[in-house]
């Protein structure tokens, strides 16, 4: 198996993908608004009033003890890890998840459309290789993506919180 054959498929496949503009918006759009703008608006929201939105979710004391929140944290903390653990990192899971297949049933579905599968079938390398590359290219971008919308997203929120940490 060569891998070099794989990563030209990788190559030619991420070219293609940034060019289309349906793909492009899927990859900028979808995890900036999973990612960081309903986790902002939800912390937002624990911040205006964090016993009643906790409230809301059951006994703050019995949630507290569940989520091993300690005791000394204040109530904006204690809600702001609990909308983190409970609602923000489940879906981190939608980016990694979503991604590639939106990429991938572009990139062969894409090939079918663009009539240029059957010369890719025809290229002097192994179906391994093929899937190889297919697969890279949806795996990569992302991870990337995954990755950058996490670190922003810490970001955000230690900004926002940084007023309710004791030292």
């Amino acid at each position: 198996m060569d891998f070099k054959n794989s990563l030209r498929i990788l190559k030619k496949d991420w070219k293609t993908s940034v060019k289309r503009k349906e793909i492009l918006a899927i990859m900028s759009i979808f995890p900036v608004i999973f990612t960081i703008i309903m986790p902002i608006l939800m912390l937002i929201g624990v911040l205006v009033d964090p016993n009643a939105f906790m409230s809301e979710f059951g006994d703050p004391a019995l949630l507290r003890s569940i989520l091993q929140i300690p005791a000394h944290y204040n109530d904006a903390l204690a809600g702001a890890i609990m909308i983190i653990r409970m609602m923000v990192l489940p879906m981190f899971l939608f980016i990694p998840g979503m991604m590639p297949i939106v990429i991938s049933s572009d990139s062969f579905a894409g090939e079918k459309e663009r009539k240029t599968m059957e010369g890719l079938l025809l290229l002097p390398m192994t179906k391994t290789e093929l899937i190889l590359g297919k697969v890279l290219a949806s795996f990569i971008p992302s991870m990337v993506i995954s990755l950058t919308c996490f670190v922003a997203l810490g970001i955000i929120i230690n900004v926002m919180l940084i007023s309710y940490l004791d030292g």
